[in-house]
């Protein structure tokens, strides 16, 4: 069993690592800004590797007990899905620069209602507003248009403890402001970057990889959009999706 099971433990590596390559070739084949990118995913690369092979080498050492085993393997799962999450997140940021040709006439109200309110969790504090007319209609390809809402209305729910978050249209724009945290000036461009964290310490289990903002500006860029943060708003953070 406990060959077996480091077996697939490293075939699911090799395949990882393949994914891994493939999707820094595309960054060097799509990117401007290949240095500060590749960087960052070295970073977020670095870590699981490195428990990964610890815990490895112990194995083929003979140095972990049958009954370390189960805690071993899980550890080993948990780092691999990690790297397959990011292997994931990596190619999903990759697909965003590229040019969506589909777009269809989507009812705002009933769109998010309907496709991202269900997918998201609020506080009990937090009100979450529509202010959001049955008319207003916005030519969108619908998946991108979904994957935006979801991440900016996720984004403001984990910094927002109490108060509201709100959706709205104003002269077509796109609008979703909340009465959260906040985000310092000093970082109001950077967020958008690839693999920044407004945390420093890059919390694997809270912050993520860093790629949501920059996805979600690539859609909306691909579909005539330019999704912008309102830096003179100051009772939490407004995005804005604009057209143009």
């Amino acid at each position: 069993d406990k060959i077996v099971n480091i077996t697939k433990i490293h075939s699911s590596i090799d395949d990882l690592s393949s994914r891994l390559e493939k999707s820094i070739f595309e960054l060097q084949r799509n990117n401007n800004n290949l240095s500060t990118i590749i960087k960052s995913l070295s970073h977020d690369i670095k870590t699981p590797l490195t428990i990964i092979d610890g815990y490895l080498e112990e194995c083929e050492d003979d140095l972990v007990t049958k009954e370390e085993m189960p805690k071993v393997i899980n550890i080993l799962k948990k780092e691999t899905a990690y790297l397959n999450e990011l292997s994931s997140e990596v190619i999903t940021y990759i697909q965003s620069q590229e040019l969506i040709p589909q777009k269809s006439t989507i009812h705002l109200k009933e769109f998010l209602h309907q496709e991202v309110c269900p997918l998201l969790r609020v506080s009990k504090q937090v009100e979450l507003k529509c202010e959001i007319d049955e008319s207003d209609t916005v030519e969108f390809n619908p998946i991108a248009l979904k994957k935006i809402l979801i991440n900016l209305l996720h984004n403001a729910s984990k910094y927002t403890k109490e108060g509201s978050i709100t959706t709205k249209v104003e002269n077509k724009d796109i609008i979703i402001e909340d009465t959260g945290s906040g985000i310092d000036s000093k970082d109001c461009e950077s967020i958008f970057e690839p693999f920044f964290c407004l945390d420093d310490s890059k919390n694997r289990e809270k912050n993520g990889f860093g790629l949501g903002l920059s996805i979600a500006r690539n859609l909306a860029q691909n579909n005539g959009y330019k999704l912008v943060l309102d830096e003179q708003y100051s009772s939490g953070c407004r995005f804005m999706l604009k057209k143009g």
